[in-house]
């Protein structure tokens, strides 16, 4: 056992009475609830009450006429000698781990008592155990450091950070409010239900960077038989390692791992991943410190929701729900960031405006969701023509429109009429009906058509009706 004590005045007068007396304070405390002991000046227990037996699970005949042979805890001696140093009471505060390596904690009010010649006759010492008080003090005080790290954590999830600056802040502060968690780690789950290390503390890169766990072989899973949804905090690990699992146990501090909490980051109702938090201590952890690890991995689950909802907010601000591809507010910003670097650099590009042949008559005909399928499929086959310097977006409706940054003119016509051919061959089968895509389109090209992009549009808008003109190939429905 391992102690610690501190050493408090509290302002009470010493006790002087009679020796006759002591059997009448013996007495006494037998019916008092509070646990008190009385010791002689060679720190003998002359006698205690049954609550003081009952506090440490003893029997009166382990106590009385004994030096502390079970409770050295108490540090008597260590009270005696501060107790002679003053005129008044002291106050002790002990900690004790005890073998269980639980802490405890007891707080002794003590007095001298003296015969009237003012000679010692020892002491009395009234104990109260603090223990649930002091665990609930530092639970509280943890909490205050964790409520800290939440609003560091808050500001930074509001500046859209990158998930990676999330699980290193997040595993950061979770081993900072985690007493004893020496190393910790972030592990995310793949399609085969593989974990892999995201973010870590403590553990050498050589010995986590390529660390890999099946769902079935994680501490969650062995530990609560499969139910990998649950919290699980185990204080020796020992029992749960696997031959087959990789040795991540060399760290940076060359410690080795022998406690461990593993919080499962859930989203949507799924298991995405692990925050676990680590020690090189046999039952290092306690249910406060779960409760901590719980609360961290409920809040980067709130984040990771948060960031995911932010970016599918962010994605359906710029792209088009239907196709995927870009919206014309954000086809326009491309655009317009495209004329004013050719403008800066001497350089050419093309727009291109689309037109899908028929859509109306189909939506007409056979409902909005044929049309769907319609818009589409037309968009699918086209993305393939636009390379990763080009912007292919939907102007509204059944138009579309396209910047080709690489390719001129007479190329891209030629890969549109490929476009259109190939499609005679590819109809759409919405269940009952099928359809053939056809499209008209009109190309614009920078400087030599314009140089805004209102006048880029209006000629490629001009070309393509006359297109359209010229093609006079509609929709046409073939029979099965």
């Amino acid at each position: 056992m391992k102690e610690n004590i501190v050493f408090k005045k509290v302002k009470h007068e010493q006790t002087c009475i009679d020796s006759s007396m002591l059997e009448y304070a013996e007495a006494i405390i037998q019916v008092v609830p509070t646990p008190i002991f009385i010791k002689d000046p060679d720190l003998r227990y002359l006698s205690c009450n049954s609550a003081f037996l009952n506090l440490f699970d003893l029997e009166l005949d382990q106590v009385i006429g004994n030096r502390d042979p079970f409770l050295k805890f108490l540090s008597a001696d260590k009270i005696y000698n501060e107790l002679m140093n003053t005129d008044g009471s002291i106050e002790a505060e002990v900690t004790m781990t005890n073998t269980s390596g639980e802490e405890c904690y007891y707080v002794i009010t003590s007095s001298l008592l003296r015969d009237i010649n003012r000679d010692s006759l020892g002491f009395i010492g009234f104990v109260r155990d603090a223990t649930e008080e002091k665990r609930e003090k530092k639970r509280v005080e943890r909490l205050m450091v964790l409520k800290d790290a939440m609003i560091e954590i808050t500001h930074v999830i509001m500046g859209n950070p990158s998930e990676q600056k999330l699980f290193d802040l997040m595993l950061q502060r979770a081993v900072e409010v985690v007493d004893k968690s020496s190393y910790g780690s972030i592990l995310m789950r793949d399609e085969n239900d593989i974990f892999s290390p995201v973010a870590w503390i403590g553990y050498t890169n050589d010995a986590i960077s390529n660390f890999k766990v099946h769902l079935h072989n994680t501490f969650n899973w062995l530990a609560t038989g499969g139910r990998v949804e649950e919290s699980v905090m185990i204080n020796d690990i020992s029992s749960y390692m696997l031959p087959d699992v990789p040795d991540v146990l060399d760290t940076d501090d060359q410690g080795i791992m022998k406690a461990t909490i593993c919080s499962p980051i859930i989203v949507d109702g799924q298991v995405i991943g692990l925050m676990n938090m680590d020690s090189s201590m046999l039952n290092a952890f306690t249910e406060v410190d779960m409760e901590l690890v719980d609360y961290m991995s409920e809040q980067l689950e709130i984040a990771l929701t948060k960031h995911k909802l932010y970016d599918r907010i962010l994605y359906l601000s710029q792209h088009d729900e239907l196709t995927g591809i870009l919206n014309r507010r954000q086809f326009e910003i491309h655009a317009q960031e495209k004329i004013h670097d050719a403008k800066k650099h001497n350089e050419h590009f093309c727009l291109v405006v689309f037109d899908i042949n028929g859509l109306k008559n189909i939506n007409d005909t056979y409902g909005h969701q044929a049309g769907d399928i319609y818009i589409q499929a037309f968009t699918s086959e086209l993305k393939g023509l636009f390379g990763e310097s080009d912007y292919f977006g939907r102007y509204g409706g059944d138009e579309f429109i396209g910047l080709f940054s690489s390719m001129k003119k007479e190329a891209i016509k030629d890969c549109l009429e490929t476009a259109l051919e190939n499609l005679k061959y590819k109809p759409i089968d919405n269940g009952n009906h099928k359809f053939l895509i056809s499209f008209s389109y009109g190309v614009a090209c920078y400087p030599e058509d314009g140089i805004s992009y209102e006048k880029l549009v209006s000629v490629a808008d001009r070309f393509m009706y006359a297109h359209k003109d010229d093609l006079r190939q509609s929709i046409k429905e073939i029979g099965m």
